[in-house]
Parts: structure tokens; C-alpha cells; sequence
């Protein structure tokens, strides 16, 4: 589960040590704050032990950040989910015309990483 210490510190998420992180670092961060905090986490769907969340549910997670972190739930949002996809950090599922997504265990290991790198600043 996500520490209020990292949602607190999600006013870094600019940078760390004065780098920004990628677009997609940011889109990765946002399905992982929606499966690590319990709020959010009821919004999703369990499927094959994980939960998934739309484009359209994490667009609205996303609007608790807003200050924070942008995000297109069109057809950007779905090109970077791919991306992230073939590096094995997300999981895309198709059901009834609907994606769905979430993050692996390799995604939340490397969204740990970074959320980590911010309480170390």
C-alpha cells in the first residue's frame, strides 16, 4: 500500500534531484497509486488476482493529482499503456471492447523504486 508519506510527496513528482520523469513514469505511477490505495482501488475490477481499472477510471484517479500529473485517457493514454506493456511493467486486458489495465510486479517494483526516490530527497 501506498504511505501517505508518498501521496504527501506527490508534490515532487516533477522531479527528482531535479530530473523529471517521463510521461511514461507518470501514466505507470497513476495505475499504481490506483491499486496501492484503498480509495482508489475499489473503483477497479478483480481479474485473475489483480485489479485493472479502465482508461476512464484512471483518468478520474488521475483528477485527484491533477496539479500533478496530467493525463490524456484517449488515445495517448492507450499508446503508452501499450509501451509500458512491452517492457513488462503493465497488463492490458480486452473485455468487451473495454481496456483494461494494471501493473505488473516488475511495474510496481519500479513505481516503489521511483516513489522512494522521492522520500530519500
Amino acid at each position: 500500500m501506498v504511505s501517505s508519506s508518498h501521496v504527501s510527496n506527490m508534490r515532487n513528482i516533477e522531479g527528482v534531484n531535479g530530473r523529471s520523469p517521463d510521461i511514461a513514469t507518470r501514466y505507470l505511477l497513476v495505475v499504481f497509486l490506483a491499486k496501492s490505495t484503498q480509495m482508489f482501488r475499489l473503483s477497479g475490477k478483480e481479474i485473475d488476482n489483480s485489479v485493472y481499472f479502465t482508461l476512464y477510471q484512471l483518468w478520474t484517479i488521475a483528477q485527484s493529482f491533477k496539479d500533478l500529473i496530467t493525463f490524456d485517457r484517449t488515445k495517448v493514454a492507450i499508446k503508452i499503456y501499450t509501451m509500458l506493456s512491452k517492457d513488462g511493467l503493465i497488463d492490458i486486458k480486452k473485455i468487451d471492447g473495454e481496456s483494461y489495465v494494471t501493473t505488473t510486479e516488475k511495474g510496481d517494483d519500479v513505481s516503489k523504486r521511483f516513489l522512494q526516490g522521492l522520500n530519500n530527497d
